[in-house]
């Protein structure tokens, strides 16, 4: 049990999203946290001169936002939307002057230039997470001038540096968020089968591993005599049977035979040697 002041960063999952993995969406950006810090890096120095390095990502779901800059792609729609006091500090370093940010509420109306760089910014940045090096999704977006869109399944907000007011958000709708999903349900997929064919390989090695230290008992054949009932009821202590002994002895696991041997004595000790296959030996005679 958690109080609600621990549950910083824990998704809340509503009913009618149970049964999917929405929980695990956040795997699939912080999966590629070090890429995109990368690129993202990069992209604002060569874009805007500024030394700007991704700290986190937040998510949150069902999302209400009027002011996205909106986008398609061939899913569906997806939303960008940036802190105005970020935006405004990328004019100040765009133009090399003071650009007032004594708003920080962020109520008043875009000017047409803080538009266009919103809107320049929407496409590029979107294009540089929607990469097959980023979060593998090869979709292009452009811009969806007449589209209208105000509630989004799922929000990704980048935070950068150590200001929490610069941040820039990504939003998506049920389309794209379906999408991701399903890559996760292939990755899934392909892992398993992955794994079992290692369990498959495994488990051949452990059974060859088991099958070569099976212990076995080995059973030779010295002598074979043949008599009747007759002779049974006569024998009495002292008796000698006359056996013949055969040139090799043949060994057998059970009731199978294996191979054939000679058996000889050194130092006291009986020992088998001169270990014929008997196939080879009953080819031989």
């Amino acid at each position: 049990m958690l109080k609600y002041s621990e549950t910083a960063g824990i998704i809340r999952l509503e009913g009618n999203r149970l049964g999917r993995p929405y929980h695990r969406l956040p795997d699939v950006f912080n999966s590629k946290f070090d890429v995109i810090e990368l690129r993202l890096g990069n992209w604002f120095l060569k874009k805007h001169r500024a030394n700007i390095q991704l700290k986190s990502i937040t998510f949150k779901m069902d999302v209400a936002n009027k002011s996205a800059e909106l986008l398609s792609s061939s899913l569906g729609n997806v939303g960008f939307d940036i802190d105005r006091s970020l935006l405004l500090t990328l004019l100040d370093n765009f133009y090399g002057m003071e650009i007032s940010t004594d708003d920080p509420s962020n109520t008043s109306m875009l000017t047409k230039t803080e538009q266009r760089l919103k809107s320049r910014m929407a496409v590029e940045l979107i294009t540089l997470l929607f990469n097959a090096e980023s979060l593998h999704l090869p979709l292009p977006v452009k811009p969806n001038n007449n589209g209208i869109q105000t509630h989004w399944a799922w929000q990704a907000i980048f935070h950068l540096n150590d200001d929490d007011s610069k941040t820039f958000s990504l939003l998506l709708d049920d389309a794209h968020t379906d999408y991701i999903l399903n890559m996760l349900r292939k990755h899934d997929k392909h892992q398993t089968s992955e794994g079992r064919g290692n369990d498959k390989a495994l488990s051949a090695e452990s059974v060859a591993t088991a099958l070569s230290t099976l212990p076995l008992s080995l059973h030779i054949k010295v002598a074979e005599l043949s008599v009747n009932v007759a002779m049974l009821t006569t024998l009495r202590p002292g008796d000698i049977l006359p056996v013949s002994l055969p040139e090799t002895f043949p060994v057998f696991i059970g009731s199978s035979p294996l191979f054939t041997g000679l058996i000889v004595e050194e130092h006291d000790r009986l020992m088998l040697s001169n270990i014929k296959e008997i196939a080879a030996e009953k080819t031989y005679e």
